[in-house]
């Protein structure tokens, strides 16, 4: 059956940004009070990232583009949920966070160079912002600490934009898939009628046996 779960790993993506700022803009990066935010968060795109990647219920390289990049946010989050509930140094996140940044960036150019989406300079700046921001911030655990909080504080701007983008992106979605899927019905529905019908075909063509 198809399942179109978008807008809500959108609505994660806005939810993920925000976060992020408010995060980096506490200053606080030992904080556990963020623990259970991103580890909500990082279930959420695990768990509709792997069932994009395994089942494609998106049109062609879309699936791609938007269960790739969600996985890596999944683990991501979960590791920084991980590193902060036991008190690891996120320091050792930042590989990763350099690694995925650069990747989200590529993918956010390719969304607007191949103009995916009804608006792909909208949905290219969310990738183009949070990339950045990811690459920024795993930098950053690299370098002394008041150049690492100056370029934090960056990052927890360009996470306050993205997030606006993605809330603009995912409520014109929402306006259009509740007219765009008001009629649609799950093809198991539409298939009983005419199996109930069939039966029914069926018992009066039969004769009783004497």
């Amino acid at each position: 059956m198809f399942i179109d779960y978008l807008t809500v790993m959108i609505v994660g993506l806005s939810v993920t940004s925000f976060s992020a700022a408010i995060f980096l803009f506490k200053g606080n990066l030992e904080s556990k009070s963020f623990v259970p935010l991103f580890s909500g968060l990082g279930l959420l795109f695990l768990l509709t990232s792997i069932d994009t990647l395994w089942h494609w219920p998106l049109p062609g390289s879309f699936n791609i583009s938007f269960g790739e990049p969600a996985f890596m946010l999944a683990l991501i989050l979960l590791s920084y949920a991980f590193a902060l509930h036991f008190g690891y140094p996120l320091k050792q996140l930042g590989v990763f966070n350099i690694v995925a940044g650069f990747i989200v960036t590529l993918i956010g150019v390719r969304i607007y160079d191949l103009h995916f989406t009804k608006e792909p300079a909208l949905s290219a700046s969310g990738y183009i912002l949070m990339g950045i921001s990811s690459l920024l911030l795993g930098i950053s655990f690299y370098l002394k600490e008041a150049l690492a909080k100056m370029i934090q504080r960056l990052v927890g701007l360009l996470c306050l934009i993205a997030g606006c983008i993605w809330l603009l992106t995912v409520s014109g979605s929402y306006w259009v898939h509740m007219e765009k899927f008001s009629k649609w019905t799950p093809a198991a529905t539409l298939s009983a009628p005419t199996q109930t019908a069939e039966k029914t075909s069926n018992k009066a063509e039969e004769k009783p046996v004497k």
